[in-house]
């Protein structure tokens, strides 16, 4: 396939505004350019109900509807790769290689979650199993497949190493400074992921180009979503996905003819039984105002539990698939900043992993030795210094599972939020370089 130069890919687009999409809801002939020849049709618009949103003053579609992470990275460039990866570069033993490889994250202490399934069916795989897969496969495919016989493999690592790092700097909460480099460094690593996916388009045989995908390209824009709305966490809809659970639970219960009406009845029922549960008043035949009787509310106090769960599907918490928070226990890696940061050295911050010692958690201190681009880690050799986990505060879990032939623990910076925090703190921790510095600070 004749693929056109990554710089028309990576140019700006035509401008657009909230009066271009005024001007084709009111009829305007798609053949007719609006704006720097810009046609209604080349905008994208379609003549739905929608149009009536055009209307708000405060809401410009060109601009307040940013690029959603959980569809464009995950779901789109994530789930992508993975299924070319598996159905086409992959042979059957090079697939057993790589499973055997992801059961030995199973037991990664730096993940809440782990990846537990069998790559034989990615085409049906979530948004949450791309999210565990895409930190861990870029090190393992760099790691395993070096061999001469791997070289159909190889092509596709530095594609995943680059979507490794922008999911790393995307999947963050929040920043506490420096918001626009960090932007800046975002709107890097997506130029630097697609132009890696250009080189891949290169040299595959697809009907059409990953690289030219929407998907892919509204990645792009991601960064000036970031300028406006803040960190893309703050805007994604993974957790309003959840609420699909509840209506699958429903359309199990329905013949299938029309489960929208049938869906929408039972959702209604269990919205006025709320209404009565919490004390809310209804009228009666004759028009007054009642509401729930003290016996039935004892009742209902009594069995809330039950009654929940049996009649209104129950109350779940939305989970946050992020796994932003964590307990320290034996087995798992963190950055810790030293309280007394002259007990140790001027340079506060320090690898750990805990450990269980007489009842209760030590960290045993690593330092880092090199970095290896390559494989996008940092090396860290143990240390004789230990710390009770009171002295210390823990800046970031992290993911030190894997070890060199030496012995020494591997920092997988492809880690969620990891990138980031080691380019704002890497000046704070000992046997800091200009090679470190070179890799997690560009511009």
């Amino acid at each position: 396939m004749r693929l056109d130069p990554i710089a028309t890919l990576l140019e700006s687009c035509p401008e657009r505004s909230k009066h271009h999409y005024e001007l084709a809801s009111i009829g305007v002939s798609s053949n007719i350019p609006l704006h720097n020849d810009m046609t209604a049709s080349q905008l994208g618009y379609k003549d739905t109900g929608s149009r009536n949103l055009l209307h708000l003053q405060s809401f410009d579609p060109a601009k307040d509807t940013p690029v959603e992470i959980l569809h464009t990275i995950l779901l789109g460039a994530a789930k992508y790769l993975v299924r070319y990866l598996v159905r086409t570069l992959l042979d059957r033993d090079s697939l057993d290689r790589l499973t055997t490889e992801l059961e030995k994250h199973q037991l990664a202490p730096g993940y809440s979650r782990t990846f537990r399934h069998k790559l034989n069916y990615c085409g049906s795989f979530l948004g949450r199993d791309f999210k565990q897969l895409i930190q861990v496969l870029p090190l393992i495919m760099e790691t395993e497949f070096t061999k001469p016989t791997d070289a159909k493999v190889q092509t596709i690592i530095p594609v995943l190493k680059k979507l490794g790092l922008l999911s790393s700097l995307v999947f963050v909460r929040s920043i506490g400074s420096n918001a626009d480099r960090y932007a800046a460094v975002v709107d890097t690593a997506a130029q630097e992921f697609v132009t890696a996916l250009h080189e891949f388009d290169q040299k595959i045989q697809t009907p059409t180009a990953f690289s030219y995908l929407p998907k892919i390209h509204l990645i792009l824009h991601l960064a000036d979503d970031i300028r406006r709305f803040g960190c893309a966490l703050n805007f994604e809809t993974e957790k309003g996905e959840q609420m699909n659970k509840f209506i699958r639970e429903h359309i199990r219960h329905t013949n299938g003819h029309n489960p929208a009406k049938d869906i929408t009845l039972r959702f209604g029922k269990e919205e006025m039984l709320r209404h009565i549960i919490d004390g809310g008043f209804w009228r009666d035949q004759d028009g007054n105002l009642v509401e729930i009787g003290a016996d039935a509310r004892l009742w209902l106090n009594n069995n809330r539990k039950d009654f929940s769960v049996t009649l209104l599907g129950g109350s779940r918490p939305l989970e946050d698939n992020n796994y932003a928070h964590q307990e320290i226990k034996a087995g798992v890696c963190a950055v810790f900043s030293v309280t007394d940061s002259s007990s140790i050295s001027s340079k506060p911050y320090i690898f750990g992993k805990a450990r269980k010692e007489a009842g209760g958690i030590v960290i045993d201190c690593y330092e880092i030795s090199s970095i290896d681009t390559a494989k996008q880690t940092m090396t860290a050799r143990l240390t004789s210094i230990t710390f009770p986990l009171h002295q210390l505060t823990t800046e970031l879990i992290i993911d030190m599972h894997l070890s060199d032939d030496q012995g020494n623990q591997l920092v997988n910076v492809c880690k969620f939020s990891s990138y980031w925090f080691f380019s704002e703190h890497i000046s704070n921790f000992r046997h800091y370089s200009d090679e470190l510095s070179a890799f997690f600070n560009r511009p």
